[in-house]
Protein backbone atom coordinates (compact mmCIF):
# COMPACT_ATOMS: atom_id res chain seq x y z
CA UNK A 1 0.00 0.00 0.00
CA UNK A 2 3.01 2.47 1.00
CA UNK A 3 4.81 1.30 -2.26
CA UNK A 4 1.01 2.54 -4.10
CA UNK A 5 0.76 6.33 -2.17
CA UNK A 6 4.58 7.03 -2.62
CA UNK A 7 4.44 6.08 -6.62
CA UNK A 8 1.31 8.45 -6.88
CA UNK A 9 2.78 11.03 -4.65
CA UNK A 10 5.59 11.09 -7.21
CA UNK A 11 3.51 11.93 -10.00
CA UNK A 12 2.44 15.89 -10.99
CA UNK A 13 -0.47 15.13 -9.53
CA UNK A 14 0.63 14.06 -6.34
CA UNK A 15 2.99 16.88 -6.36
CA UNK A 16 0.27 19.31 -6.86
CA UNK A 17 -1.90 17.91 -4.26
CA UNK A 18 1.13 18.26 -1.85
CA UNK A 19 1.49 21.35 -2.60
CA UNK A 20 -1.30 22.76 -2.35
CA UNK A 21 -2.04 20.84 1.05
CA UNK A 22 1.26 23.09 2.53
CA UNK A 23 -0.58 26.27 0.53
CA UNK A 24 -3.56 25.79 2.31
CA UNK A 25 -1.86 25.16 5.94
CA UNK A 26 0.32 28.17 5.43
CA UNK A 27 -3.13 30.03 5.14
CA UNK A 28 -4.63 28.23 7.90
CA UNK A 29 -2.01 29.69 10.13
CA UNK A 30 -1.76 33.28 8.85
CA UNK A 31 -5.85 33.54 9.32
CA UNK A 32 -7.52 34.72 12.57
CA UNK A 33 -9.82 31.88 13.37
CA UNK A 34 -12.34 34.73 14.54
CA UNK A 35 -12.24 36.40 11.15
CA UNK A 36 -12.71 33.67 9.09
CA UNK A 37 -15.47 32.03 11.36
CA UNK A 38 -17.58 35.43 10.85
CA UNK A 39 -17.06 35.11 6.99
CA UNK A 40 -17.70 31.47 7.01
CA UNK A 41 -21.20 32.02 9.16
CA UNK A 42 -21.92 34.51 6.64
CA UNK A 43 -21.17 32.53 3.90
CA UNK A 44 -23.24 29.49 5.01
CA UNK A 45 -26.33 31.92 6.09
CA UNK A 46 -25.83 33.57 2.66
CA UNK A 47 -26.10 30.18 0.88
CA UNK A 48 -29.13 28.99 2.71
CA UNK A 49 -30.74 32.22 1.73
CA UNK A 50 -29.83 32.12 -1.61
CA UNK A 51 -31.28 28.66 -2.28
CA UNK A 52 -34.35 29.52 -0.62
CA UNK A 53 -34.38 32.79 -2.92
CA UNK A 54 -34.74 30.57 -6.01
CA UNK A 55 -37.93 28.74 -4.85
CA UNK A 56 -40.04 31.72 -5.89
CA UNK A 57 -40.60 34.07 -9.06
CA UNK A 58 -37.27 35.58 -10.22
CA UNK A 59 -37.62 39.33 -8.87
CA UNK A 60 -38.29 42.06 -11.31
CA UNK A 61 -35.46 44.65 -12.25
CA UNK A 62 -36.75 47.05 -10.39
CA UNK A 63 -36.78 45.01 -7.49
CA UNK A 64 -33.41 43.91 -7.67
CA UNK A 65 -32.26 47.29 -8.16
CA UNK A 66 -34.38 48.19 -5.00
CA UNK A 67 -32.76 45.69 -2.81
CA UNK A 68 -29.78 48.37 -3.11
CA UNK A 69 -31.32 50.57 -0.49
CA UNK A 70 -30.58 47.60 2.50
CA UNK A 71 -27.30 48.51 4.32
CA UNK A 72 -26.84 44.93 4.83
CA UNK A 73 -26.36 44.50 0.84
CA UNK A 74 -25.01 47.81 0.19
CA UNK A 75 -22.26 46.64 3.09
CA UNK A 76 -21.79 42.92 1.30
CA UNK A 77 -21.68 44.64 -2.16
CA UNK A 78 -18.68 46.32 -0.74
CA UNK A 79 -17.26 43.63 0.95
CA UNK A 80 -17.21 41.37 -2.17
CA UNK A 81 -15.88 44.28 -4.27
CA UNK A 82 -12.94 44.91 -2.04
CA UNK A 83 -12.45 41.35 -1.99
CA UNK A 84 -12.36 41.39 -5.85
CA UNK A 85 -10.13 44.75 -5.45
CA UNK A 86 -7.45 43.21 -3.45
CA UNK A 87 -7.53 39.75 -5.38
CA UNK A 88 -7.50 41.62 -8.80
CA UNK A 89 -4.52 44.24 -7.43
CA UNK A 90 -2.45 40.76 -6.08
CA UNK A 91 -2.67 38.86 -8.99
CA UNK A 92 -1.48 41.77 -11.26
CA UNK A 93 1.41 42.14 -9.49
CA UNK A 94 2.40 38.75 -9.32
CA UNK A 95 2.03 38.83 -13.08
CA UNK A 96 4.18 41.40 -13.29
CA UNK A 97 7.20 39.88 -11.70
CA UNK A 98 9.78 38.86 -13.95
Amino acid sequence: VSEVAVGQIDTPGGRNALGNVAILIRLLTELDSDHLNTFMEGTTKGLTAARESLKGDPPSLVSIIGTLRQPEVRRGLNAVLVLLGTLGQHVHTELEKP
